[in-house]
Formats: structure tokens, sequence, C-alpha cells
């Protein structure tokens, strides 16, 4: 006998004690009851509140009759960010950014449309005109893509409609970089640490704000010269970086090491289990906050320097890409030193940067920007 689709009933459960909260009822394959909390009055408000939630649950209690019913694109976002699976996949600042796109801009647009409303052309001609850099919306498009994939995974509809959508991501502008005089001229006015140490390492290393941030002094090989970032660090959430590529071993320049030497012995964390810029304001249990190091630190040192270029600390790592390039550095050298997952399949597949050629292009780099 072919199983019926479960509609299932939403009630508003009264409790002597504590808000209300709505319950979700239905049966199973073999007839019997079943049901679910789905949250209290105070989490969601309204009924319709609480339907989107039970809509959630429909698909699942229902994924062997998944098109039983038309599926909105708000059912697909909550299904999606509430799937373990899919965000056990993600690194936590990418929840964030996708939680971010798919709340505030697909829901608003596309969230009472069902699935099959959804035309390429429609969202095409809609990334046209939303409000936000190219690429910005190349990343709101391909947020858009990996939804519907999973769509489509779930068998809720036969193609992804995104797949043919085109949206270029090319920037506006060229990203401000620092030139070596630049650098040291904001060195030369940013005396306070450990600031002055996050842009060296920041310039030196190419590394993001999430990575210097997430460093513990174990992460130092001082024998071999060398750090592997182990980690990242986003909004005091420690997370692992976003790709194997960026966990590589990075060379350190011998004047480099030594300035990180010196830098440990002032410290007053200096074990290996510190973190290289722990905040005495937490007593050493967490990192200094970047965007506070930033605001507060270095730009009013990039505006004493009379630099007038927009500085953030993605800054440096242009910086030093645009340095690595300028000085000749071979193409698959950058990659590595850069710990960028992917420059071409064959440059990954047939070409390895060794080590010597890494440590003498990261040198000169450092030599660049250190120089007295």
């Amino acid at each position: 006998m072919a199983r019926k689709y479960q509609r299932g009933n939403l009630t508003l459960k009264k409790r002597a004690n504590g808000p209300d909260v709505w319950e979700f009822r239905w049966r199973d394959a073999n007839g019997a009851q079943r049901s679910r909390l789905l949250g209290t009055v105070e989490q969601f408000p309204t009924e319709r509140d609480a339907q989107c939630t039970a809509d959630v649950l429909r698909l699942e209690i229902n994924s062997e009759l998944p098109k039983a019913v038309p599926i909105t694109v708000a059912t697909l976002v909550d299904r999606y960010l509430t799937d373990d699976l899919e965000m056990g996949r993600l690194a936590y600042a990418t929840r964030a950014s996708y939680k971010t796109y798919l709340n505030g801009w697909v829901k608003l647009k596309w969230g009472r449309h069902t699935l099959e409303q959804v035309r390429t052309m429609a969202v095409e001609q809609w990334l046209g005109v939303v409000e936000l850099a190219p690429k910005s919306k190349l990343h709101l498009r391909n947020v858009l893509h990996v939804l519907f994939e999973c769509a489509a995974r779930w068998e809720l509809i036969k193609e992804n409609p995104i797949t043919r959508v085109r949206q270029g991501g090319a920037r506006r502008a060229e990203p401000d970089v620092l030139a070596p005089e630049e650098f040291r001229a904001l060195l030369a006015e940013l005396t306070t640490e450990p600031y002055r140490m996050m842009v060296i390492l920041a310039g030196c290393l190419g590394l993001s704000r999430s990575e210097f941030t997430g460093l513990r002094w174990a992460d130092f090989d001082w024998d071999a010269a060398t750090l592997s970032v182990q980690r990242g660090v986003v909004h005091c959430h420690v997370g692992k970086p976003k790709t194997l590529a960026r966990r590589k071993s990075i060379p350190l320049a011998h004047n480099l090491l030594t300035i990180v030497s010196a830098f440990r012995e002032r410290s007053a964390y200096r074990a290996d289990s510190d973190w290289v810029f722990a905040s005495p304001y937490k007593h050493g249990a967490e990192p200094y906050w970047p965007d506070s190091a930033l605001t507060d630190f270095v730009k009013p040192a990039v505006k004493r320097a009379g630099i007038t270029k927009t500085v953030g600390w993605h800054t440096f790592r242009h910086s030093y890409s645009t340095l690595l390039r300028a000085n000749g550095t071979d193409v698959k050298v950058q990659s590595e030193l850069l710990r960028h997952s992917n420059i071409g399949t064959t440059l990954n597949l047939y070409t390895q940067a060794v080590s010597e050629q890494k440590r003498a292009a990261h040198g000169q780099v450092v030599e660049q920007l250190l120089a007295v």
C-alpha cells in the first residue's frame, strides 16, 4: 500500500510553568503517532513562524515523497541551514556567510516562491540589480547554487536552475597594496605591541587575520625555521583553516625569526600552548580581537605615516602577493607561499615547488619590508 503524504498537525501546547510551546504531530510509516516540540512562543511568536519550522520537519518525515506538495525556497533554506551534514562541511566563517546571504537576500526575494518558480533568467536579472559589489554578487550566486544543488540531491527538483546563471566577479577597482617603503613607514609609526608584530606577520607571511590571531607558539618550528598554520579564529570561534593548502608549512627568514623570537621573550604568555597574541584582558585565555587592533592602532599609524590608501588586514596579504609577483617569483612558488588551493590542474598535478625556492622568495620579500 502506497504511503500517504503526512502533513501533520501543528498545535500550541499550554504549560503550567514556562512559556507555551508549539508541538507538531504526525504518523510514521507504521501508522504510529509521533510528536516533536518545535519551540516556545518566545522563539516563534506567531503560528506562521512555527509553520516555517514545521515545513522543514515535513520534508524530513516525507523524504520518500519529496514532491507531494509544493516546497518554497524559504522551506528549502531552513532545511539546508538545519542539516548537520551540510553545515558540518563548512568552516565557521563560511557558515556565517551562508546564513547572511540566505536569510538576508535569498529568503527576502525568493522565500515565497516554490522551487519550480525559480528560473535561470529571473535569477540572473535579479543579480543584475542587487545592490552588492560584483564579488559579493558572485558569492550570492554561488551560495544559491549550493542551495539548489542540495535540493536536486534531495530529489526535490530535477536540475539546478542556478547552474546556467552567469555572474561576473570582477572588482570595481583593484585593492590597495603597500609598497615596501610604505610598509616600513607604517612600522616606524606603529611602535605598540603586539599590534606591530601582527602587521609584521601579516605583511611578511601573507597571513589572514584569522590565521595570525589563531597562532600558538607551538606552531613555530624554531630549528627548521618554519611555521604551520593549524587553526583560525573568527569571532572568538576556533576552527580549522578553510583548506588543506592553508596548513602547509611556511618558511621563516632568519631576520624575521629573530624578531619573532625576541617578541616571545618579551611576552607574558610564552608557553608553547599559549596564543602568540594572547589578550591580557582575557588573562591569556583568548587572543586579541583583530578588528579592534586595526581600528584603534593600525589605522591611526597608517594616517600618521602619511599613507592615503585604504588599509585593512587583507591589504597585507594582497601586498605580499604583489611583491612576490613583482620579484618575478615562479607562479607555483607564489601559490605555495600564499597557500592557495589551486592555480590550475597541470601545475598542481605535475609541479612541486622545492623549499629552497620558497625560502628564497619569502626571504626576498622580508628583506624589502624590514630593511633598515
